[in-house]
């Protein structure tokens, strides 16, 4: 029912006098303007046909005299409250809530019921933490009474629902699948003050993150955890109020060195962080976790998932709680990411804190004051209601700083853009390049084949050669040996050292030229491996020094054939060292390489020298041209 402001005394009349004490002034009138409630607000009170927390104090004659004998009253047995109950607000194990009217105007009313094992003094704890709190998203302490084991703890607001409610019935009706809301829900939007469609009820939803951030704080900044943060201890009033409540297990660390404790407490288990349900120190972060939870579930609605669905989930072992699937929740909260939302103003999802606010470290854990700027930078005002937006001027600088980061995140993409397609176009030309070196290689193979082929071709021409070759000079020696003739052309050259020309001298010059690319000459590497296979290396040596005349380091056709005739016929052992000659004798010299008229010596008049010579002119070669006989033939 609308609230009636109580009618003032007559100026004349008197209130009752206290027990042992004079006659209290009348209460004054109710001051329905959005003020009070200190520093902090109106507790979200923007009605002035509602009352705040202050007003209701107002109301009394000495603060928190609610009842005319103090703010906490001790009452006998039988003796009457003065408070008009009215209908249920909820019930738990040992409490329950209950909506009644003190002095005209609706409160809430928490009834504990002690017993042996819970006495009065153990319970107290939450009036002493509430005593100390003033803020716009607390509930506010109106007063307190005993009677006999029962505490009783006066609240306001009495409000219209708890979160937890609210989550559930339109949790409920977006599963039906109905465009419009049940009766349940209808009627809470229209104790809210909202109107009583899917569209603004899920749009309310939003504006609890930053309101109740705010609350916790507040109890943060004044050494209070709150130990128990769950939807069921969030309440919902008209024009956006949201109230945090039951600090039953709340803890003040004003006088404590730290706010870690070690306590066994440990509130609902579905909500407590994991430190905390392992019973190990815990802090302000257990509360940011808790936290959490709760902003998973307001988003779970939000987005149209269902609450059902996420706890069927993240159940594991028929433990409903959150810290008991991390997994489960990671996952669930990538779901959510890949819902659109209609919010233009952020610039990472909301799940992008929420992930933060239940890592499993504490220290992982952002503090209040960041999840407050987060919200923020996220949304602008969509998470926060109007009693805690920020200012115009801080307002303005915001958008300015998100149009900047726009345009900065638009570059950022367009980079991005831009450098994928210049690495696609580097991998193309990477691609080409490996293709290229693949198709060289199976070139450079085949070549290496071919090539090898051809010098096996050579090496077992020049095989043939060189037996034809030994062949030759055995025939020849012996016919030297036959007729007395003595194949030495100089005395100063051992008998055994120098042969008659090889006839296939020629042929073998020209097959070992023509497998080293028909240079006209041959080098050291091609000379060592023909006479690798007939000679010692030290033979090999000296016969290169003394066919090398003109020592270029290469041997001409005609050097070849003076390297030929230190080479024995037949000879295939490397094992063995010849007796060759130091120095090359003349008569050796190439015509080409010798001076003019240079006499040749050797060439003696007594008739063996003639013979051989005589010899030589049927086994060799006119290299003038002309006649035998004169200087430049051998």
């Amino acid at each position: 029912m609308p609230y009636t402001p109580p009618r003032p005394p007559p100026s004349q009349a008197q209130s009752p006098a206290l027990p042992g004490g004079p006659r209290s002034p009348p209460p004054p009138r109710l001051v329905t303007t959005a003020t009070g409630g200190g520093s902090n607000g109106t507790n979200g009170n923007t009605d002035p046909e509602k009352p705040t927390g202050a007003t209701i104090l107002a109301l009394f004659d000495v603060p928190g005299n609610w009842s005319g004998k103090g703010q906490h009253v001790e009452f006998a047995r039988n003796e009457h409250i003065p408070l008009e109950e009215g209908m249920s607000l909820g019930r738990g194990a040992s409490a329950d809530v209950h909506e009644v009217v003190c002095r005209g105007v609706k409160i809430a009313r928490k009834q504990i019921f002690c017993s042996r094992r819970m006495k009065i003094e153990d319970v107290k704890r939450e009036l002493d933490i509430l005593r100390k709190l003033d803020h716009k998203h607390v509930v506010t302490l109106l007063g307190s009474y005993t009677q006999r084991m029962v505490l009783g703890i006066l609240l306001f607001p009495a409000a219209v629902c708890d979160l937890g409610v609210y989550l559930d019935e339109l949790d409920e009706d977006l599963r039906s699948g109905n465009s419009e809301l049940g009766e349940a829900m209808s009627k809470i939007c229209e104790r809210l003050g909202i109107p009583a469609n899917l569209y603004h009820a899920r749009e309310r939803l939003n504006r609890i993150y930053g309101c109740l951030a705010h609350a916790v704080q507040y109890l943060h900044d004044n050494d209070v955890r709150h130990k128990d943060l769950k939807p069921r201890n969030i309440l919902l009033d008209r024009n956006d109020g949201i109230f945090v409540t039951d600090f039953g297990l709340s803890r003040d660390t004003t006088d404590a060195s730290t706010s870690v404790t070690n306590g066994i407490e440990r509130g609902t288990y579905k909500y407590c962080a994991p430190e905390v349900a392992r019973y190990e120190p815990r802090g302000r972060a257990a509360d940011i976790y808790s936290l959490g939870c709760v902003f998973l579930e307001i988003n779970t609605v939000h987005r149209k998932l269902s609450l059902v669905e996420f706890d069927t989930f993240r159940t594991k072992n028929e433990d409903h709680s959150f810290q008991n699937s991390p997994e489960q929740l990671k996952e669930w909260m990538n779901r959510l990411r890949a819902v659109p939302t209609s919010n233009d103003q952020g610039v990472f999802d909301l799940m992008d804190l929420v992930e933060k606010m239940v890592a499993e470290s504490p220290t992982d854990r952002p503090v209040i004051a960041k999840v407050i700027a987060t919200l923020k930078t996220l949304g602008g005002d969509i998470y926060f209601a109007s009693c805690c937006s920020v200012p115009p001027t801080i307002d303005k600088e915001f958008r300015d700083l998100l149009t900047k980061y726009r345009k900065v995140k638009m570059y950022y993409f367009e980079k991005v853009a831009e450098t994928e397609k210049l690495e696609a176009a580097l991998q193309d030309e990477r691609t080409k390049v490996q293709e290229i070196r693949i198709a060289k290689a199976a070139d450079t193979e085949r070549l290496e084949a071919a090539l090898e082929e051809e010098r096996m071709k050579v090496q077992d021409m020049a095989e043939e050669i060189l037996a034809l070759k030994d062949s030759a000079k055995t025939t020849s020696l012996n016919s030297m040996v036959e007729y007395g003739i003595s194949p030495v052309f100089g005395g100063n050259v051992s008998y055994e050292a120098i042969y008659p020309s090889d006839p296939l001298a020629d042929d073998i010059f020209r097959s070992l030229d023509e497998g080293s690319g028909s240079k006209g000459y041959l080098t050291r590497s091609d000379t060592v491996a023909f006479f690798g296979t007939r000679l010692s290396a030290y033979n090999i040596e000296q016969i290169w020094n003394l066919a090398d005349v003109d020592s270029n380091g290469r041997l001409t056709r005609e050097e070849f054939d003076i390297a030929m005739r230190f080479i024995p016929p037949g000879h295939r052992d490397t094992a063995v060292h010849l007796d060759l000659p130091e120095i090359l004798p003349s008569e050796l010299v190439p015509p080409s390489m010798r001076k003019s008229h240079q006499p040749v010596p050797g060439y003696q008049t007594n008739i063996r020298r003639q013979k051989t010579k005589k010899w030589i002119e049927s086994k060799t070669v006119d290299y003038g041209g002309d006649d035998w006989g004169d200087d430049d033939d051998y």
